[in-house]
Parts: structure tokens; sequence; C-alpha cells
């Protein structure tokens, strides 16, 4: 069954019409929000393993990771929206039935980090620089699979300002005096956000076009630029390990708390009317946030270095901090004066050698 899906200020008008599933084997459907997910995920870890050399990591290890953190996080995932949708009953086989919908990005995150985290332990593995690693690939694996929310006409917000600069990007699932029946339209009528003094009629109330914020593709364009950042980060260096890790969960905290803030369909914390993915996009922005400025600010030789050290603009200034042995990547980094000394034993090795070539040759 296909619908509309349109943005009327975009364009000149653009309407869509869509249909939620991709193709069908036998009477089995397979969704497009399910197939998404899966080329998402599938492109994170292809691009996780090309890159895994550069951070010194095993490629079985990684594959073991991937597998044992996307499982992980796909339950752990389904059990957070469970428990940020207590208003319903719920019996095991509707907890399992994650066809019908129902995921949570952040149960993801957690559940696939702490299931990491044990893996690491358990086989002595560095799991900031794995986090490092993987980190970007999840921010566009995000960028990606948000657009499996548009497909489903969810994770959308509220109505938005005629006269707001964001006008241009409202959407709706509706024509204007068409059925409203599984539209955006139809759930902001049971929320109360409609005027009935438009131009429709649905069960006896009157209302039209109404436009709402595209809160999903708000995400998407903000995880991929996450993504861009992140690998800038990547490329010029880093002064500790899991500094990608706090960049991502400080930034993601940070707008997923404001974009939380205009959707209308979010978890809530028990019966306490808490916004449960902006409570923990709050914490997750706050205490990254702090961790990231407090171990630069340590990191730094003194004030005048705290923005190079925040940035990564001099990675030679790790050598001359006084706390270079917090979270370093004692792997990989060697600092100069190292470099000077192993250069001269180095030499004074070579002419040993050659010496003794010349004694034996004589």
């Amino acid at each position: 069954m296909k619908s509309i899906i349109a943005f009327p200020n975009l364009f000149g008008g653009i309407e869509l019409s869509v249909s939620r599933v991709a193709f069908s084997i036998g009477r089995f459907e397979v969704y497009w929000y399910g197939l998404i997910i899966a080329i998402a995920v599938c492109l994170a870890v292809v691009l996780v393993l090309k890159n895994a050399k550069k951070y010194g990591i095993n490629e079985d290890d990684l594959l073991n990771i991937c597998l044992i953190g996307i499982i992980v996080g796909v339950i752990c995932s389904r059990l957070l929206y469970v428990l940020g949708r207590l208003d319903r009953e719920w019996t095991f086989a509707d907890i399992l039935n994650v066809r019908d919908g129902g995921m949570s990005i952040y149960g993801a995150l957690i559940g696939g980090f702490i299931a990491t985290a044990i893996y690491c332990k358990i086989r002595k593995l560095n799991f900031l620089k794995l986090a490092d690693l993987v980190v970007p690939y999840i921010a566009l694996a995000q960028a990606i699979g948000r657009w499996g929310n548009f497909i489903n006409k969810e994770a959308f917000g509220v109505p938005v300002n005629p006269n707001s600069i964001l006008s241009t990007l409202a959407m709706t699932s509706m024509k204007i005096g068409g059925n409203v029946a599984g539209s955006i339209e139809e759930e902001l009528l049971k929320l109360g956000f409609v005027d009935t003094s438009l131009v429709a009629t649905v069960n006896g109330n009157t209302f039209g076009y109404i436009g709402v914020h595209p809160t999903f593709f708000y995400e998407s364009v903000l995880n991929l630029i996450l993504f861009l950042v992140l690998l800038l980060v990547a490329r010029n260096g880093k002064y500790f390990n899991g500094r990608s890790l706090c960049i991502y969960m400080a930034s993601y905290g940070i707008y997923r708390f404001f974009i939380e803030g205009i959707r209308i369909d979010p978890l809530y914390l028990f019966d306490t009317g808490v916004k449960l993915s902006r409570l923990l996009a709050l914490i997750s922005a706050i205490f990254f946030g702090a961790l990231l400025i407090i171990i630069s600010v340590l990191r730094a030789k003194d004030k005048k270095l705290f923005i190079k050290a925040l940035l990564d603009e001099e990675e030679t200034d790790i050598g001359k901090s006084d706390y270079k042995d917090l979270f370093l990547d004692k792997d990989t980094y060697v600092s100069e004066k190292n470099t000077e000394e192993t250069t001269e034993k180095q030499q004074l090795k070579e002419n040993i050698v050659s010496d003794e070539e010349q004694s034996v040759d004589k």
C-alpha cells in the first residue's frame, strides 16, 4: 500500500508516492526500513574493517566485535524502546515482533559499547582506541538509517510555524481534503495539534494541510556532518585514546537533545513525563563534553595551549605536557626526543656494522 509524502514549500512543491514494502519473497514482505538499516550497518562494518590496520587492530577481533555488538545492540535497542513505552501492555511475543517497529538508538549504543568493552577486557584490547575507530562509521550508519523513518512516516516533529525559515522543509503525508488514515495528520489529530478551523474533514473534525518538522532529516544531516568531522579528527591524529568517542557522544547528545524537544513520538521515563532519549542525550553531552574539555586542559602545557590541545593542531605539544601519559596511545606515539635518540642509535649501529664488514673484507 502506497501513501503520499509531500514537501509543499520545497522547490515549488514535491510530492512522493512511497510504500514501506521494498519487495516480497512469496508472502514475506521485506520493508524498506529494515533494508536501509541493514545497508547502513553493512557499510559501516566494511569501512571499519578497511581502516583497522591504521589502528593496529586485528580484523578477526573486529569481526567478532561487530557481530557481538550488533546482536546485543539490537536487543538493547528493543528493550529500551519497550521501557520507554510502558503506557501499553507488552507480551513476550510483542517484544520479539520488531517488524512492527520500535527501536531506540541509545539502547543500541549503550548495549553495543558495553558488549564491546567486555570483549576488549577479555581479549586485552584497548577499548578506547577501538571506539575511536568505530564511532565515525556509527555516525554515518545513523545518517543513512534515518531515511527508514522517512519511508515509515515516523520520527517527525510538531507543526512548523508558517513564518519560520524552516517552513520550506515542512513535510506532510496528506493532500488537502484527502484521507488521513495512517497519515501524519492522523497522529497530530490524536495529540491535539490540529487546528479545527481548516478545510479537510475527518470524523467530524475539520482541518487541512499541516506541515511538520522533518526531524529525521535534521538528524540525518547532522549525523553526516559529525561523520565528516570525525574523519578529519582521525586524519589529523589524536592526543589521547577515546578522543573521537568523546566528540561523538558529546556532539550527538547536544543536537539530539534539541531534536527530541520538537518530536511528537518520544519515549518516556516510566510515568514521569520525562523524555527518555532527551534525558540520555543531556547526560551524554554533559559527561563526555566535560571529559573532553578536562582532559584537553590537563594535557595542555598551559592555558595558551588549550585550544591547540582541543583541536589537535600541534601533535608535538603532547611531549611537552606534564600529563602526556593520560590516555596516551603508547603503541603509536613517539615524542621528538625519543625519535632523535632512536635515530642516533640506529646511525651508530649502522656505523658499527659497516666497520665490522670492512674489517672482515680486509
